[in-house]
């Protein structure tokens, strides 16, 4: 009996535990840290929360902590993420404007492929191709049980086959900002090769933009907006589209 006892109690404990450690709980517990100035702590209580799963909220918190903590390049990062989760949200794309221009940033220019992609997330788009094609299949098979067939039923493949191609254009954008990142360390050093002596090119801003071409070693070759390419330390660099 006593070790029945024993192990309910554990059980119990076990439960608490989770509930306690739960990514609700690190929100509302960075959400307090932040509501008192304590930023640090903040971003702790937000990355372990991100950790377990990623939202919108999540992201622009982060990202208000990390501008908050001086931190630009991680907030960029955060505001970007939480963008590339819903393209549409106006609080975290007003943060990122704010942010770049109190960094003296300029923001990448914007491709009419990638402003048609981001007009939707990425799941929708894949949701969009996937239940279109499916249903052209379905009607292009089972046409026959239908009282509507001729014009009618290929109007309709027509028109879903539209909707993969759209969605597949979509899709692509995202495909080719996979690379894209932000420069997360202060001032860092922009190098002609992949080596620690390497003769400084120039000095990259915490929050600029740019695009992983190729690693080597602890470096990554990157390239900017403005055309700059160049070596730059793995630790100082971070994928948008890579939330984890």
């Amino acid at each position: 009996m006593k070790t029945i006892l024993i192990l309910i109690t554990g059980l119990l404990c076990g439960t608490c535990y989770l509930i306690a450690e739960s990514p609700e709980q690190f929100f509302i517990q960075g959400n307090e840290a932040y509501q008192q100035d304590d930023y640090t702590a903040s971003i702790d209580q937000y990355t372990q929360a991100l950790q377990e799963q990623a939202s919108v909220a999540l992201l622009y918190n982060l990202g208000n902590a990390y501008f908050k903590n001086n931190q630009p390049g991680y907030a960029v990062l955060s505001y970007s993420q939480a963008l590339f989760l819903d393209p549409m949200d106006a609080d975290a794309r007003a943060n990122l404007a704010f942010v770049r221009e109190a960094e003296g940033l300029k923001a990448p220019p914007v491709s009419q492929l990638r402003e048609y992609s981001q007009k939707l997330n990425i799941n929708t788009w894949a949701w969009l191709l996937t239940a279109s094609f499916w249903i052209m299949v379905f009607l292009f098979v089972f046409q026959n049980l239908f009282s509507w067939q001729g014009m009618v039923s290929y109007s309709l493949i027509t028109l879903f086959a539209l909707c993969i191609c759209l969605s597949f254009v979509g899709l692509w954008g995202y495909h080719l900002d996979r690379n894209l990142g932000v420069v997360l360390g202060k001032e860092s050093p922009l190098k002609v090769a992949p080596t620690d002596k390497s003769p400084v090119i120039t000095y990259l801003f915490p929050g600029t933009i740019a695009v992983a071409l190729k690693s080597a070693e602890d470096f990554l070759l990157v390239k900017t907006a403005e055309g700059r390419e160049g070596w730059i330390d793995k630790d100082g660099f971070a994928k948008i589209y890579d939330p984890s």
